[in-house]
């Protein structure tokens, strides 16, 4: 990971129940969180993959293109200190993409436990380790900002793409819990 000041903006994130018509775009680019590997179809992400977890890579379509540039220009954008707007099309279970739109409420430069989540979606505290593995299956990190979500003692708790991504992504909203 490169050791570089990041600063994450305020991005707005539209919402789509399915991905628009066309062909899937794959393409990868270098970030300051390491090489991401993007799901597209036209300009709606379907998914972002840490590249160096290779055995968790969100499958492709077989017809899908290549397009590095593509990936260069949306990825470029997520990290450029300019607010943006997204459109996102994760693809998941009625629960999980629940707990997605849920991270979606939770403020730029703020926090959320995965009871607070639990909670939120009408569910006891007892199902915050249902709502971890929704957390943990989010296919769009960054703009869905699972990132936001800590442990109920204000610790760092899981993250796919590792604790100190995390931590990074935290301080690039301002937060700092430790």
């Amino acid at each position: 990971m490169t050791s570089t000041h990041l600063s994450l903006p305020n991005h707005t994130v539209h919402w789509h129940d399915h991905p628009p018509d066309g062909p899937d775009t794959v393409g990868t680019a270098d970030t300051p969180l390491g090489t991401i590997r993007l799901l597209a179809r036209g300009h709606t992400i379907r998914a972002f993959d840490l590249l160096e977890r290779h055995n968790h890579l969100t499958p492709a379509p077989d017809n899908a293109t290549t397009d590095d540039d593509l990936a260069t220009d949306i990825l470029g954008h997520v990290f450029d200190d300019q607010p943006h707007t997204f459109h996102v099309a994760p693809q998941g279970t009625a629960f999980q993409k629940a707990v997605w739109h849920e991270l979606l409420n939770i403020p730029h430069g703020s926090t959320a436990t995965y009871a607070d989540i639990a909670r939120r979606l009408h569910r006891t505290p007892s199902a915050a380790r249902a709502v971890g593995g929704a957390v943990g299956a989010n296919p769009v990190a960054i703009l869905i900002p699972c990132h936001r979500v800590i442990g109920s003692s204000n610790q760092l708790t899981g993250f796919g793409w590792g604790l100190e991504r995390k931590e990074t992504l935290l301080r690039a909203e301002g937060i700092t819990l430790f």
